[in-house]
């Protein structure tokens, strides 16, 4: 029976590299050539819940799922990075976490929630999100069982930690949430910079075919130690910052500014149908709930009911959501922007300056924003 082997070798050019297997959602067998249609291939990975995890016979031996293809090292005093090929004891460090992780999540956090992530992704067709037609359709199905184990551990650790210092754990948290970003099963290698690169390179969450799961505390990039000390002087320099400012997250269309409060307003305004801003922000959103206590949290009067970020007043164009039984489509977005741009004018002082900043690919998306800007203006001018 034909069967795929692999090995490390240094490709002399390009043409050494053979091309890649899928395309499209289409995925070619290597070694009997026969293509499988983006259907099967969804199936396939949704009956294993995105297909990250490794399947363990009842030994610890490797059956099916993940397959690993090369563990990459580093070497005390050396330059580089080492790539060898994975054996046996690789796999059982996967397999004993996938042991311990019902033990450690099987017991409810102080607030009642899950320890792993069980709110529901956004439903499929949502802008940026590609992942649930392939089985991941809770915000936990997006790590290994490995990684969901390191996050638990690092959360319990943060709610045990004790200390003086009230910001201490809201820190370890920002950290913890930060590092989601790298540490998750949607992550691929960077060539260029031989490393494994986040998930946020763009604003969205698409499918990917093969990842990357980088080393907790290997002092590298990505690892948890480098992640707490780029915070930490984040932090160091804000601190030595004396300007002081204030921060409120409020709606754009009922600011708690008095009028002509500001001599400047400055906006960078949803870039239409591009960006699903409130659905990404719930990927960070469910390991802070987990981690930090509630007071740490900004609560809203509009909150959603599954326990996410609120999505109602949230100025976009995406038709999969509904207000009050309203899509929020092409009219919602200009009237809610014209809103938004009339409370920008109530906030400047006379002689103030406003700048929008926008982006957009199509001409519809600018047409939205501008009509917007014109009719919120307008309502101004005529009232």
């Amino acid at each position: 029976m034909p069967r795929v082997e692999f090995e490390i070798f240094e490709p002399a050019t390009d043409r050494d590299v053979q091309p890649g297997t899928v395309s499209r959602a289409k995925a070619t067998c290597p070694c009997c050539k026969l293509t499988l249609p983006p259907e099967r291939v969804r199936a396939q990975l949704a009956a294993q819940r995105g297909g990250a995890d490794v399947i363990f016979d009842a030994r610890g031996q490797r059956a099916g799922g993940a397959l690993l293809l090369a563990v990459v090292t580093l070497k005390e005093g050396e330059q580089g990075r080492t790539y060898r090929l994975p054996t046996g004891r690789d796999y059982q460090a996967v397999w004993r976490a996938q042991e311990k992780l019902p033990e450690v999540s099987a017991t409810l956090l102080p607030n009642g929630l899950s320890p792993v992530p069980d709110e529901p992704l956004p439903p499929i067709g949502t802008l940026g999100f590609r992942v649930q037609r392939y089985g991941m359709l809770h915000w936990g199905d997006l790590f290994t069982a490995r990684q969901k184990l390191a996050l638990l551990t690092l959360i319990q650790n943060i709610n045990n930690l004790q200390t003086n210092l009230p910001q201490a754990k809201a820190i370890a948290g920002l950290v913890l949430s930060r590092f989601t970003d790298i540490c998750n099963a949607l992550c691929q290698w960077q060539n260029t910079k031989t490393q494994v690169r986040h998930l946020f390179t763009r604003q969205a969450l698409p499918v990917v075919w093969d990842f990357d799961e980088p080393g907790l505390f290997a002092d590298q990039a990505g690892d948890y130690s480098v992640t707490l000390g780029t915070m930490v002087r984040v932090i160091e320099t804000l601190a030595s910052v004396s300007t002081i400012g204030q921060v409120e997250a409020a709606d754009a269309t009922r600011s708690p500014l008095p009028a002509a409060s500001c001599p400047l307003w400055f906006t960078d305004p949803p870039y239409y149908d591009a960006i699903p801003y409130s659905d990404l922000s719930d990927f960070f959103y469910v390991w802070l709930k987990r981690c930090l206590p509630p007071a740490a949290l900004s609560s809203s009067p509009s909150g959603s009911p599954d326990g996410l970020t609120p999505k109602d007043a949230e100025i976009v164009q995406d038709e999969v959501k509904t207000v009050n039984g309203r899509p929020k489509d092409r009219a919602f977005f200009e009237e809610k922007m014209a809103l938004a741009f009339a409370e920008g004018h109530r906030l400047l002082t006379y002689d103030g300056i406003g700048c929008v900043v926008f982006a957009h690919k199509t001409t519809e998306g600018w047409e939205a924003l501008l009509s917007g800007l014109i009719r919120g203006l307008l309502a101004v001018w005529c009232g």
